[in-house]
């Protein structure tokens, strides 16, 4: 039971900080100014190393893996990039819905890679 809870802990501390680190991101400026849409790679790019770099961080301040089973860990890896990515869609769809130009794909494709380069450092260099 401490286990399913460690893991929704560590879902939700998971999409906080996703959430605090893409706030600056998504400014105006950084757009296509035709489309209003970001345009290619680099920018998922930038969230991958931003989300790997504070995976790394994050082992400064807890370096143990909160999970102790293998198959909760490898769960989390696969549900985190997922959820993370739903959720930045929905919130750019309600965004969206309010008049604000936004491309709920490009913030699913961030919000998931940068989950993923969290999860993935942290599962990989953690003490266990």
């Amino acid at each position: 039971m401490e286990e399913i809870v460690v893991l929704l802990i560590q879902f939700v501390v998971e999409i906080l900080l996703q959430a605090v680190v893409y706030l600056p991101f998504d400014f105006s400026f950084y757009r296509d100014e035709k489309s209003g849409e970001r345009s290619g790679c680099g920018w998922m790019s930038v969230y991958l190393i931003l989300g790997g770099g504070l995976g790394a961080l994050s082992l400064l301040i807890a370096p143990r893996l909160l999970l102790d089973s293998i198959a909760l860990r490898v769960g989390n890896l696969i549900l985190a990039p997922l959820a993370a990515g739903g959720l930045s869609w929905a919130v750019s769809e309600w965004r969206r819905g309010r008049g604000a130009v936004v491309c709920p794909r490009s913030h699913f494709w961030f919000g998931f890679w940068f989950a993923l380069a969290f999860g993935g450092v942290r599962l990989a260099y953690a003490a266990r």
